[in-house]
């Protein structure tokens, strides 16, 4: 039987190090490398790992956005984020990004070892004082992303291409180039943007795109309407 291949991250190298010394020592368990969170999505890119463990949580900011990247680029790897016992908004956001399992610094080495060979099976684990909090606020999340959704729903096609690139973070200026719009066009499908989803700057407005669940996915896509767009603007 293969060994799992680890990733282990971590904020502080001493304690990565250590963290990935104690695992590699067991059997079934390959480390096959430590790094710091501004390496990790490299890190996960090149090796894919089967499992990578993160010990990043800073209020859940990090969490969720780290181990959301993660998923995205190597939609197969299992993430484990390592957290503290009473940190109920880094376990909802870990959760929320895509990870596995929970694990607090409280528990041991073998319970982290169990948990990684239980993700490995399609388990997950979240601490059992921490699951109610996880599983209310998931249901918050649900109602907030389908509120957030149904605002979306009211956008044109032009309308929304123009939002997902202000998630991308272009500016006016860049939009008109990608989607061969004038200035004064990109202005008033963003003036029609607000008006819908009943916000008054593109900070809002992108606040409520993620809230939706938008990412700049699509826009690949989007480059091939650059002709069409051209030709609708009078």
């Amino acid at each position: 039987m293969n060994s799992v291949r680890l990733l282990v991250v971590g904020r502080h190298p001493l304690f990565g190090g250590a963290l990935a010394a104690r695992l590699g020592s067991e059997r079934g368990l390959a480390v096959v490398a430590t790094a710091n969170p501004q390496q990790a999505l490299l890190a996960a890119q090149a090796l894919r790992p089967d499992v990578v463990v993160l010990d990043v949580v800073e209020g859940g900011a990090i969490a969720f956005e780290l181990t959301r990247s993660l998923r995205g680029a190597v939609p197969e790897m299992h993430v484990i984020v390592v957290g503290e016992e009473d940190d109920r908004r880094s376990v909802c956001a870990s959760v929320s990004g895509g990870a596995s399992a929970y694990v607090t610094r409280e528990q041991s080495i073998l319970s982290l070892v169990e948990v990684i060979k239980g993700v490995m099976c399609g388990e997950t684990h979240i601490p059992p004082l921490l699951l109610t909090a996880v599983i209310l606020r998931l249901r918050e999340r649900g109602s907030e992303r389908g509120a957030h959704q149904r605002r979306l729903d009211g956008l044109t096609s032009r309308e929304r291409m123009v939002l997902e690139l202000m998630v991308a973070g272009m500016d006016r200026e860049g939009i008109g180039r990608k989607l061969g719009l004038s200035l004064n066009t990109v202005r008033t499908h963003a003036q029609n943007c607000y008006a819908k989803l009943g916000v008054h700057s593109s900070l809002e407005a992108v606040h409520v795109a993620h809230g939706a669940g938008m990412r700049p996915t699509t826009l690949t896509a989007v480059s091939g309407s650059r002709s069409s767009a051209s030709t609708s603007m009078g």
